[in-house]
């Protein structure tokens, strides 16, 4: 309030912090302000970069560009605290497009991707902040081939490298940090992944056994590559064929694999209660496996 109109004046408002740093989060000026009237102006603060306990300063020009009687009341000051972020990171890792079980086998040249997420506003600039061992041995990234995107405000920090593995066992462990150098574990940890180049189909069995309808036949496959096709013959005991199935090589991946089936035969009738036998046949360009297994239909 005062008898005349105050004119333009600048406002800055300041946050300062236990380093006695001021920064500033907000700075405008206002047009006028009329006699006997008043100015009202919320303003959003970020407070992605403060931690801690703090002093808000509003200062009211600063400059004296205001001709006024009294001037030791145009600066405010209030406390306020910033509780820190002190969540994990999450981390992220799959091999050719999936997250294998402990003792999964995977291909000898998987596509490894490793994403870290993070609350903190600080980004994830380069792979420093990524640790990936191998039987225990870290390894140097930056002496390997690989691809890496920084994070920003809506994507995690990507880190992805493709290693060519002979067969056997093989322990990968992943951790990570975020911009504030939180872990996302305490230790690195470690998946047991297993490599085998020898084409095979093994481990046959559908689930479940005994079945009211669908169930899901489940396989193991190894080698270089996935066969190029899957069939799935369904037969009675006396033999006779009731329902093949058919998948592309785009199905199936290296590993474990589930492949469900309606329980209904060719002309699309549910199959009768019964004993009944099925052929999973996995042709590879050079060659063709096979594994016969038994099941019950219980309706």
């Amino acid at each position: 309030p005062g008898e005349s109109d105050s004119g333009p004046f600048p406002v800055l408002i300041q946050a300062t912090g236990e380093d006695n740093i001021p920064r500033p989060v907000a700075q405008f000026t206002v047009a006028n302000v009329a006699p006997d009237a008043w100015f009202d102006s919320t303003i959003a603060i970020n407070t992605d970069f403060l931690e801690g306990a703090h002093s808000l300063t509003v200062r009211v020009d600063r400059d004296n560009v205001v001709q006024e009687q009294f001037e030791d009341n145009n600066t405010y000051i209030a406390s306020f605290f910033v509780k820190p972020d002190t969540s994990r990171p999450q981390l992220d890792v799959t091999f050719d497009g999936y997250t294998p079980l402990d003792g999964d086998y995977i291909r000898y040249n998987p596509e490894i991707v490793v994403e870290l997420r993070s609350n903190s506003p600080y980004p994830i600039p380069s792979t420093d902040h990524f640790t990936v061992t191998l039987d225990g041995l870290e390894l140097d990234l930056d002496s390997i081939d690989h691809d890496f995107t920084p994070s920003t405000k809506d994507s995690p920090a990507r880190l992805r490298f493709q290693p060519i593995l002979e067969d056997g066992i093989y322990y990968f462990g992943f951790n990570g940090m975020d911009g504030k150098d939180i872990m996302v574990y305490e230790e690195v940890r470690e998946i047991r992944v297993r490599v085998s180049t020898e084409s095979r189909i093994a481990e046959l069995y559908n689930y479940p056994n005994p079945t009211e309808g669908e169930t899901a036949f489940t396989f193991l496959l190894t080698g270089t590559e996935p066969p190029q096709e899957v069939e799935v013959k369904i037969y009675t005991v006396a033999g006779r064929l009731i329902r093949k199935l058919s998948y592309p090589a785009s199905a199936m991946r290296i590993g474990y694999n589930a492949l469900k089936w309606d329980g209904r035969d060719e002309d699309g009738d549910e199959i009768a209660n019964g004993v009944y036998f099925y052929k999973i046949i996995a042709n590879f360009p050079d060659t063709s496996f096979e594994e016969i297994g038994r099941m019950v239909m219980m309706r």
